[in-house]
C-alpha cells in the first residue's frame, strides 16, 4: 500500500487551524529546518506541562509520572535507532550542545599527536566542536570535497587514516544538498585501516527520511534532532558502549559510573521526552496501529519504506523541472549510486538567493535561503558564502501537488524581469 500524504495531515492540527490551513495557505518546504508537530506531540507536551510538572526524585505522584517518562522516552529512542543490546541513548537540548559535551569528554581521553578525521564540508554542528579540540594538541586531518564533489569518497579517506587515527567524523547525509554517505563502507573501511578508531556521525538530515540501523551500521555514536523527526525540539546521542564506557565521568560529583547525567548535564526537559512518546503514537497511527501499542521496528520498516518511495517522488517533480530549466542551477552533489533525501539546493543564474527565496515566500512557500550552516561546504564547491543557496525540503505531509505548485511558481518567477 502506498503512503497517503493527505491522511497524514489529519495528525497535524498545523493544516487544519494553524499556518498550513486553508485559512492562511502557506505551504511548508522549509522541513530540513524543523518539521511540524503531530496532535501527539502537542497533547503529551500539554499534559506533562499541565499535570506532571514535578522535577524527578521524590516519592510524590507526579515526580514518578515524570521519571516514568523519562524511561519510556529513552525506550522508544532505543527503538527508532535500534540502540540495544550494543548501546544506550543520551538526551540532550540540542544537537550542538549534545556534540560540543561529548566532544568536551573526549578530549580528556586524546593526547598530542592523536589524529581525528573530520569531514569538514558538512552542518558546522559537527565540525567547529573538532576543530576546537585541535587547540589541545590533537592534529585534526581535514576530509574535504574532492574535486568531482564526491561526498564523503572512501578512496580519499583511505588516504587519511594512519595508526593514530582516533575518531573519524562525518554526516549520514547532508542538511544542504541531500546527498547521502556511503555510511556502512565508511566504517568497513575505517574498521581495516584503523582498528582502534571510533566513528562519530551527525545523522540530523537522514534521520527523519530513513530507517537508522546503528547496530547494523555497528557505528560508535550518531546524534538526531526529534524536532526534525516530528517531534519536540530536543536531541538524542546514541553511544555504543564500548566507546562511551572507555571515556573519563567528568559529570558532577558523587554520580553512580554508569549514570547518563556523566553526559547529560543539567536537568532534562520532562516535556520534551513526553512529546518523544508523542511521536511513537504518530509513528504507529500512520501504520493503523493503535497509538499507545509498542512501537516495534517492524513498524518503522514499513512506515519508511513508504515514505522514503513518497518524498523523492515529490523530490523527482522538482528535480525534473530545475534540470529542464536553464537558469535554475541545482547543487546536489549526488553520489555515483545516487543516494539522497528530499532536499534540494539550487538557484538562479539572474535573481540572488536572497531575493529570489523572499519572492517565494512573498507567494506563501515556506521555505529559505543561506549557507544553512554549511559555509565550508560552499567554499568547497566554489560558491559566494554570502550568496548561499535555496533550499526546499519535502516532509511525508508534502503532496504532488505542493512540489507542483512550488514548480508553477518557479516558472511564475523566472519569467519575470527582476
Amino acid at each position: 500500500m502506498s503512503f497517503d500524504p493527505k491522511t497524514a495531515r489529519g495528525f497535524f492540527p498545523g493544516f487544519s487551524i494553524g499556518p498550513m490551513s486553508e485559512k492562511e495557505g502557506l505551504l511548508m518546504l522549509e522541513n530540513a529546518g524543523g518539521t511540524l508537530p503531530p496532535k501527539f506531540v502537542i497533547s503529551r507536551m500539554m499534559h506533562q506541562l499541565t499535570h506532571d510538572h514535578v522535577n524527578i526524585g521524590n516519592p510524590s505522584r507526579p515526580s514518578k509520572s515524570a521519571e516514568n517518562t523519562l524511561i519510556e522516552a529513552r525506550k522508544i529512542m532505543e527503538i527508532i535507532l535500534n540502540a540495544t543490546p550494543q548501546g544506550r541513548i543520551l538526551f540532550g537540548p540540542s544537537c550542538t550542545a549534545l556534540i560540543y559535551s561529548m566532544v568536551n569528554v573526549i578530549s580528556k581521553q586524546m593526547i598530542k599527536g592523536d589524529e581525528v578525521v573530520l569531514f569538514t564540508a558538512t552542518h558546522e554542528a559537527n565540525v567547529s566542536p573538532w576543530l576546537h579540540m585541535g587547540e589541545t594538541g590533537v592534529k585534526i586531518v581535514e576530509w574535504n570535497l574532492t574535486g568531482d564533489n564526491d561526498y564523503c569518497c572512501i578512496t580519499e579517506l583511505q588516504k587519511l587514516l594512519t595508526s593514530k587515527t582516533r575518531y573519524v567524523v562525518l554526516p549520514h547525509a547532508s542538511n544542504m544538498t541531500g546527498a547521502v554517505s556511503d555510511l556502512s563502507a565508511v566504517i568497513k573501511c575505517v574498521r581495516e585501516n584503523s582498528p582502534n578508531a571510533r566513528v562519530f556521525v551527525d545523522g540530523v538530515a537522514y534521520a527523519p527520511h530513513k530507517l537508522v540501523d546503528t547496530a547494523l551500521l555497528d557505528v560508535d555514536f550518531y546524534v538526531v534532532s526529534t524536532h526534525k523527526m516530528y517531534g519536540p525540539h530536543f536531541a538524542c546521542m546514541y553511544a555504543k558502549h564500548t566507546a562511551i564506557d572507555e571515556l573519563p565521568r567528568i559529570g558532577l560529583v558523587n554520580l553512580p559510573a554508569n549514570s547518563p547525567a556523566h553526559f547529560e548535564y543539567g536537568t532534562l526537559q520532562i516535556e520534551g521526552l513526553a512529546g518523544i512518546i508523542g511521536m511513537k503514537e504518530l509513528f504507529n497511527s500512520l501504520e493503523g496501529i493503535p497509538p499507545d501499542s509498542e512501537l516495534t521496528r517492524e513498524t518503522l520498516k514499513s512506515m519508511f519504506d513508504k515514505i522514503t518511495i513518497h518524498e523523492l517522488a515529490l523530490e523527482k517533480i522538482l528535480m525534473t523541472f530545475l534540470n529542464s530549466n536553464p537558469n535554475y542551477m541545482i547543487y546536489s552533489l549526488a553520489n555515483s549510486n545516487n543516494r539522497r533525501i528530499p532536499i534540494v539546493c539550487f538557484r538562479h543564474k539572474y535573481v540572488s538567493p536572497k531575493r529570489l527565496s523572499e519572492k517565494i515566500n512573498e507567494l506563501k512557500i515556506i521555505l529559505k535561503s543561506g549557507d544553512f550552516c554549511c559555509t565550508r561546504l560552499l567554499d568547497q564547491m566554489k560558491l559566494k558564502v554570502d550568496d548561499g543557496l535555496v533550499r526546499a525540503s519535502f516532509a511525508m505531509y508534502n503532496t504532488v501537488e505542493d512540489a507542483q505548485h512550488l514548480c508553477s511558481i518557479l516558472k511564475q518567477i523566472d519569467s519575470v524581469p527582476f
